[in-house]
């Protein structure tokens, strides 16, 4: 199984609406550039937290819900940083397991996310970017997100792309580990 990553939607969005996507594009681009990694990283964290406050209505997304937690997330290198400050020692371990695998599927405690604790998510402040605009809507389908209605946020998933594109993308378990070896 594969889930639709930032900018799988984002592409989506700019056949729905390609002057839109295009502009808002150009604008988060233009904004981004010129800025180190890590300020860039923090910028954008930012404005995709005020732009991601509220999850959308039809959300069905609730504390505790944890099908999203069960698949590969794309990270770049500063936001791996900011993350590994809540890595816990016995974290090394599970990133180590990971470390070649390529079959991720819901639900398999291979493919958890290693900030998954007792069935929530342990940094919910500090989640990766892309963890922030995924959001359920049919709970019946909850845990295969490409049956499902996934709704878009366009600033944000804009944002998001823009800053992707100008960043070395990872899986957050590679650059993780990564981070930690260093």
């Amino acid at each position: 199984m594969r889930v639709c990553d930032v900018t799988d939607r984002f592409r989506h969005l700019a056949k729905l609406n390609p002057v839109m996507a295009q502009n808002c594009f150009a604008l988060d681009l233009n904004w981004l550039r010129g800025m180190n990694p890590k300020d860039a990283y923090e910028a954008v964290r930012a404005r995709i937290a005020q732009l991601t406050s509220n999850a959308p209505p039809e959300a069905v997304c609730k504390s505790g819900c944890n099908a999203c937690c069960y698949q590969a997330v794309t990270v770049t290198i500063e936001e791996a940083k900011h993350l590994a400050r809540h890595l816990k020692p016995g974290d090394i371990e599970q990133l180590q397991a990971q470390k070649n695998f390529s079959d991720w599927e819901p639900f398999d405690e291979r493919s958890r996310c290693v900030f998954l604790r007792d069935g929530k998510c342990s940094i919910y402040k500090d989640r990766p970017l892309s963890c922030r605009l995924v959001y359920g809507t049919e709970p019946d389908k909850c845990g295969y997100p490409l049956e499902q209605k996934i709704p878009v946020k366009p600033r944000a998933e804009s944002l998001l792309s823009a800053y992707w594109s100008l960043s070395y993308l990872k899986p957050m378990h590679q650059a993780l580990l990564e981070i930690i070896q260093e």
